[in-house]
């Protein structure tokens, strides 16, 4: 758009160079009566002057098109800037709350373990989640937050700033949360486990900052 603006306006410029000269023509045709002059001067003058007034009137509408769609562009980069502060803030939160989740429940299966004769692993499981259902609960609130920005964040999109880096720290927070809110695997390779996916999160949010 605003190439076309400044086509037009070139394009008017032109026209009243040719508006210029079609006046002089009909002026020397009045002073040495040619009629024919007279009439090329006449016409082409008003030809002329209709197009470069018709051009210069697009060009200024096209112009303002450009300075408007300028202003929404501002306007969508502050509200993907807002929301990306708020989504990371979101992401360290749950990132934290997370590993602290992990720590709970790999020292709750281990103390099951040694304290129990009749160990059972999904029963196991399925507690140490539920003791911690509330620090979990922190962690996928986060993560409906995380989404909430996410969503404003696309539809913010203007391509100024990394969308996808966004995108790929949620999926990756996500699941760090699937994780602890339902473990698998064994007690032994609980942790590394864990790390992997923190470290997932790490490298994503690394990307983001950078």
């Amino acid at each position: 758009m605003e190439v076309l603006s400044e086509v037009l306006v070139l394009m008017s410029g032109w026209f009243f160079i040719g508006l210029l000269g079609f006046v002089v023509t009909l002026f020397i045709g009045r002073n040495k009566g040619n009629k024919t002059a007279q009439m090329t001067g006449k016409y082409g003058s008003l030809i002329c002057l209709a197009l470069s007034v018709s051009l210069i009137s697009l060009g200024l509408i096209a112009n303002e098109s450009v300075e408007e769609e300028a202003a929404r562009q501002e306007e969508m980069n502050k509200a993907f800037t807002k929301s990306s502060k708020q989504f990371t803030k979101f992401a360290k939160s749950a990132d934290s709350y997370a590993s602290i989740v992990a720590d709970l429940e790999h020292r709750e299966w281990g103390n099951a373990i040694d304290g129990s004769g009749n160990f059972d692993v999904d029963e196991t499981v399925s507690d140490i989640v539920f003791n911690n259902s509330g620090l979990i609960g922190i962690v996928n609130r986060n993560l409906k937050d995380m989404k909430k920005q996410l969503n404003i964040m696309e539809k913010n999109d203007t391509n100024k700033f990394d969308y996808k880096a966004h995108k790929e720290l949620y999926k990756k927070t996500k699941k760090m949360y699937n994780f602890i809110s339902s473990p698998y695997g064994s007690y032994l390779n609980f942790p590394s486990n864990f790390r992997s996916f923190e470290d997932d999160f790490d490298d994503a949010y690394s990307n983001l900052t950078k």
